[in-house]
């Protein structure tokens, strides 16, 4: 079986190998030229790119892609609507995997109500945890990723409060967080997810007095955020996830349930 891996979150190499090890032949597909640890197989290939939906359909029958397998991030929403739709659209299956989120409760307005914390804030969306982020007024540590950094970085710039972004060390990364009027002593760009510890030491570093990030669950390490946020006395604000159909036949909580299914139709 040929399948169209979209990929973005450290669960995608698992899965690579896994399809792999099954003789499946795998295109791996990210938005950018993060590093990732893939075999080295003649039947794995990698594109890089942002692609559309239209370019998606073309790149599925391009490839001969029999199955797309989506493990993009649980933000990458427009993506994940793109690739089912696209994978509609050419005849294929579509099967999704998003690792589960963290026990807190997404409308709580502290978690108070979740696990006892009263310095964590939820947030629906970027514009509302950059305001309340900026309302501390204490230098944010961004731990949300590059697509969101303008926003966050105008908000803080407008408010004359630094603003540290830590980001995937690929050049797109780069560049977004430097479009959006961020020096380079204010990017941190490295790969995790982080330890308790590396979340504490960059936090000190930087004199950081908010955190800001999305709910990653455990698998994205957002205890370790919560913990070191707690030791350092940090303000923390959840970027809560958008809604998806969880029900739908084809989206799994379970990576190994979702490798099954597929491997059937193998």
């Amino acid at each position: 079986m040929r399948i169209l891996l979209f990929a973005g979150t450290a669960e995608s190499e698992e899965t690579a190998r896994r399809l792999l090890q099954a003789e499946c032949s795998v295109v791996v597909c990210t938005a950018t030229d993060y590093p990732l640890s893939l075999p080295d197989s003649p039947a794995l290939e990698r594109v890089v790119g942002k692609l559309d939906q239209t370019a998606m359909r073309e790149l599925i029958c391009k490839q001969h892609i029999e199955a797309v397998v989506d493990i993009t991030h649980p933000y990458a929403g427009v993506v994940s609507q793109n690739a089912e739709q696209a994978a509609r659209d050419a005849g294929v299956d579509y099967f999704r995997y998003e690792r589960p989120a963290s026990a807190i409760k997404p409308d709580a307005s502290t978690t108070e109500e979740a696990d006892g914390h009263t310095h964590l804030h939820i947030a629906n969306d970027a514009d509302e945890a950059a305001r309340i982020a900026c309302s501390f007024r204490k230098t944010i540590f961004l731990t949300t990723g590059a697509n969101a950094v303008a926003v966050f970085a105008a908000a803080a710039q407008k408010a004359d409060i630094r603003c540290v972004a830590r980001v995937l060390p690929a050049e797109a990364s780069l560049q977004a967080c430097r479009a959006a009027g961020l020096s380079d002593h204010d990017i941190v760009a490295e790969q995790g997810p982080f330890s308790f510890g590396q979340n504490i030491a960059m936090l000190k570093k930087f004199g950081a007095g908010v955190i800001v990030t999305k709910d990653g669950g455990s698998a994205g390490g957002l205890q370790q955020k919560l913990d070191a946020a707690r030791q350092t006395g940090c303000q923390i604000v959840l970027w809560k996830r958008p809604q998806t159909d969880a029900t739908a036949s084809n989206h799994y909580a379970s990576l190994d349930t979702m490798l099954e299914n597929i491997l059937r139709k193998n």
